[in-house]
């Protein structure tokens, strides 16, 4: 008999999960299915979990966590990498933007990586037949970035992104030290490398937010 692999989809949409479940219901798989629909729900399911997940699939876009440590779901799977090194990844993304895409294989490394306008009613299937077997599965649009040698080097980490998150919530630059540990002049710092990195020469937060939101980070 084959082995149940044990599954967490984490969507803030339950719309969406009920998708994804309906889809997963018709694999040749033996699944036993959860769900969590928040980041505080997805983490205290890990944590309380008897025997790790075997795969997560998880909706980039999904919103903070309650005490806002957690602002996206490229932050949960970073944190879920941490506390959950034997569960496989499957992360699932809106955003096609390259240097975006680009961003997330760096930061969580996932087994699969899919756009959902790629996704039909037998890519999820693919992608866990294919990662229970060791062989990453990535969708069309991530297979064509994989082709395309990237000319920029974009990638941020955490801290920054945080950055970005909150001054997109109208927070003043002096206040991020009360959401962000570090100290001012080190937010300053990484704001001007966000700058240097979008190349960005215009003064103000505005132009920082309009290449974020351009290339998939907010």
């Amino acid at each position: 008999m084959a082995k149940r692999l044990k599954v967490l989809i984490v969507d803030d949409h339950p719309i969406i999960i009920e998708g994804y479940k309906s889809t997963l219901q018709s694999c040749e798989f033996n699944l036993l299915l959860h769900t969590a629909n928040t980041v505080d729900s997805a983490l205290h399911q890990i944590n309380q979990a008897e025997k790790c997940f075997d795969i997560i699939i998880l909706d980039i876009k999904i919103p903070a966590s309650k005490d806002g440590k957690i602002i996206s779901g490229e932050d949960l799977g970073v944190r879920i990498r941490q506390i959950a090194p034997g569960s496989k990844l499957i992360v699932l993304t809106m955003f096609n933007e390259k240097y975006r895409l680009q961003n997330i294989l760096r930061s969580i490394n996932p087994e699969s990586l899919m756009i959902k306008s790629d996704v039909g009613s037998t890519e999820l299937c693919s992608a866990i037949s294919s990662i229970n077997s060791g062989i990453p599965f990535y969708s069309k649009t991530v297979r064509e970035l994989f082709r395309t040698q990237m000319t920029q080097n974009i990638t941020l980490d955490e801290n920054d992104r945080k950055i970005l998150y909150y001054l997109s919530k109208g927070t003043k630059t002096k206040n991020l030290v009360d959401y962000i540990p570090l100290s001012l002049a080190a937010i300053e710092k990484r704001k001007r490398n966000i700058r240097k990195i979008f190349g960005i020469e215009e003064s103000g937060d505005k132009p920082i937010l309009d290449k974020a939101a351009e290339y998939g980070f907010l």
